[in-house]
């Protein structure tokens, strides 16, 4: 294997990069000085949400109206004034407020009683006086409404010169599909129940503006637990959907009713009397009758086919297997049944096809790698065929190249996310893709999307919550994870990662209570992390030598290195021994598609979060992710990671990046993996 360091020795000294493009953000924070605590609250609150936001917190409030504040606003899809007493005399407030009224980009906010100036009294706004931070506050509600449609629409249409946005823009609505009650004494009839929501809920994600919760966290909220409030303050819904089912004979009746959320108010119900044998044509007439409630465009999906109600049953019955579905066998099995009871059933197809794929990326499939490759493409493939607009297939698709393919598995990913921009797990994939190439704020709003659509999710929530970290909201890390171990006690990823951060980062009140709790729970993976966490507490000689004989011994034993431990080695001192290792074993198997590297190589991310910070420092970075492929990608796209200016007072990342592609093209080795040997790493 050909070894190499790379030049950084143009690197200028620690001095910031010239100016390559400004990065734009999502909202841009209007504000008078006296009000930045209100300022930063806001600022802080919508960065929970995954939002980019840009405040001139730096300089004394407007007290340059520089090219640079002009270029954010306008890059900007939001632009939250906020009206004061002093925002009102200030010259900087009202230009940059006309400037987002021009371009339909303003959302107002009052924080005190005083008159708006003119023209901004004529245009919508939200009096949020007294606001303690709460992010159920109906008025809070009303800008996140606002700020939302104008960010997810984008930009550019807004950009037509002289217009004029004079009210607030249509509020987001969020639908919650709740488990229909089975009103009947049959036991059987519960998945039937179940299944009747199912299909109305599979009906109105399609519909356009409209954002429906997934159906692992509504479907948690049953009998006494589906009361308005609590639903309400769980999920941040608008509308919920609820009804009832009950069977006499041959016969059902089944009762739906939309409630508006904020008023508590039935916008509409209705009862629907049919013959059993003809539910599915049921099903699709209550989903018509809820559009038309909402007043919105149906938007047609797959062509409707008979489906067997065993099958179905069977399939429902695959879904309520509570956790990871895709690793578990029972639902595998059931699915399998499904499908071949009913090859039509497409959405038992798609989840099929996830199973295995990651059967086969993880090593799983008892039949071999290319055996169950070729299942996962046949489930996909079948899906598709029956209804092309499943974007998890597309995410089967990604798991199924080699791990650092990195342009053809955004490519896959970036259809699902086109065929199902609502779907948590089509999300939750794309954010972790973003963020194993180190676009970091990317992935945050990602996953954050996904956690807001599935919030009783624990593995959605675990991730947000280790996300927030990666985007330095640290102190929001650390709560979320209190809110995970309370929710869901034996769910080990709320002890690991806060411990990780906590214990790498010095912040000992929190680590070692979590320490003390991982010793209480008998688990490998649980013990690994907590020595760990007590290297990084005692990062002495003994406590090195200790870290460093543990991961040669797994080097020589499998000849590979888990990027996590090389990590590690960085964080506690071991700088030269970590980056000879990565020089020393490689990472050729990432290259191949058979090579199911263990699950934390699969991730990347690592190296982009919050424990690699010192190591993303060194120059030698930039060598790693040669290794890893990703400076090809990085070369290739013209996709850079956010560390770029994390790291420009040290080197400069793209000129290195380039060199090492360049290097590899002349043929030393394929896709970048490594640069021609003699270049000398300053010390």
């Amino acid at each position: 294997m050909v070894t190499a360091t790379l030049d950084a020795s143009h690197r200028g000294g620690p001095t910031a990069p010239t100016h390559r493009g400004t990065v734009m953000a999502d909202v841009f924070i209007s504000y008078a000085r006296p009000t930045a605590s209100q300022a930063q609250r806001i600022e802080q609150a919508f960065q929970r949400m995954g939002y980019d936001v840009w405040r001139d917190s730096e300089l004394p409030a407007h007290q340059a109206y520089s090219d640079v504040i002009e270029a954010r606003l306008r890059g900007c899809r939001a632009v939250v004034v906020l009206w004061s007493a002093d925002a009102a005399r200030s010259h900087w407030v009202r230009a940059e407020a006309d400037l987002a009224r021009t371009l339909g980009s303003l959302v107002q906010i009052r924080l005190d009683d005083t008159p708006l100036p003119l023209p901004f009294n004529q245009i919508h706004s939200v009096d949020l006086r007294g606001w303690s931070g709460r992010s159920d506050d109906p008025a809070w509600r009303k800008v996140v409404e606002s700020v939302a449609a104008l960010v997810e629409s984008g930009s550019d249409s807004y950009e037509s010169a002289g217009r004029v946005v004079a009210t607030a823009p249509e509020p987001e609505r969020l639908l919650a599909v709740l488990p229909f009650d089975n009103l009947s004494n049959d036991e059987e009839m519960v998945y039937f129940s179940d299944g009747v929501s199912e299909e109305i809920l599979q009906a109105v994600v399609k519909m356009p503006d409209l954002k429906v919760v997934a159906r692992s966290s509504s479907f948690q909220f049953r009998g006494p637990s589906k009361a308005l409030v609590n639903v309400t303050s769980h999920l941040q819904t608008t509308h919920v959907l609820d009804g009832s089912v009950r069977r006499s004979g041959n016969r059902v009746r089944i009762s739906a009713n939309l409630v508006e959320c904020r008023t508590q108010t039935t916008l509409w119900y209705e009862t629907f009397d049919r013959e059993l044998s003809d539910v599915f044509a049921l099903q699709d007439e209550i989903a018509q009758a809820v559009a038309r409630s909402l007043e919105l465009v149906f938007s047609p999906g797959a062509a409707r086919r008979k489906v067997d109600p065993v099958a179905y049953d069977l399939y429902l019955k695959a879904r309520s297997i509570a956790g990871a579905w895709a690793t578990n066998e029972k639902c595998s099995q059931l699915l399998e049944e499904a499908v071949a009871r009913s090859p039509d059933l497409a959405e038992a197809w798609a989840i099929l096809a996830m199973i295995r794929a990651l059967d086969a990326r993880q090593g799983r499939g008892a039949a071999g790698f290319e055996a169950t490759r070729a299942a996962a493409l046949d489930a996909a493939d079948r899906a598709l065929s029956v209804n092309p607009s499943l974007g998890l297939c597309f995410v089967a698709r990604s798991l199924l190249e080699p791990s650092a393919a990195y342009i053809a598995r955004e490519a896959l990913l970036q259809q699902a996310m086109e065929l199902s921009p609502s779907d948590p797990e089509v999300l939750k994939q794309a954010s972790d893709f973003k963020g194993s190439v180190g676009r970091t704020r990317e992935s945050f709003r990602l996953v954050a999307r996904a956690h807001g659509l599935d919030p009783l999710n624990p593995v959605t929530a675990s991730r947000h919550a280790g996300a927030l970290a990666e985007v330095g909201l640290v102190t929001e890390a650390y709560e979320a994870g209190e809110i995970g171990r309370a929710r869901w006690p034996d769910f080990e990823w709320f002890i690991t990662s806060p411990l990780l951060i906590s214990a790498s980062r010095g912040d000992w009140e929190v680590a070692k209570p979590l320490m003390e709790l991982a010793r209480t729970k008998s688990s490998r993976s649980l013990d690994v992390i907590g020595a760990l966490a007590a290297d990084f507490h005692d990062p002495t000689p003994a406590a090195q030598a200790r870290m460093l004989a543990r991961t040669r011994e797994q080097v020589d034993r499998t000849g590979e290195i888990q990027l996590g431990q090389i990590v590690f080695l960085h964080r506690i001192g071991l700088r030269d021994e970590a980056f000879d290792l990565v020089r020393t074993v490689g990472f050729d198997r990432i290259f191949t598609p058979e090579g199911h590297p263990p699950d934390s190589l699969l991730l990347t991310g690592i190296i982009f979060g919050p424990l690699a910070g010192e190591m993303r420092r060194d120059p030698r970075f930039v060598e790693l992710c040669g290794a890893l492929g990703i400076c090809h990608y990085w070369v290739e796209t013209d996709h850079w990671p956010d560390c770029e200016t994390e790291v420009a007072p040290y080197y400069d990342l793209r000129a290195l990046a380039r060199q090492y592609v360049s290097a590899a093209r002349t043929g030393v080795a394929p896709q970048g993996r490594a640069a021609p040997e003699g270049i000398k790493v300053p010390s």
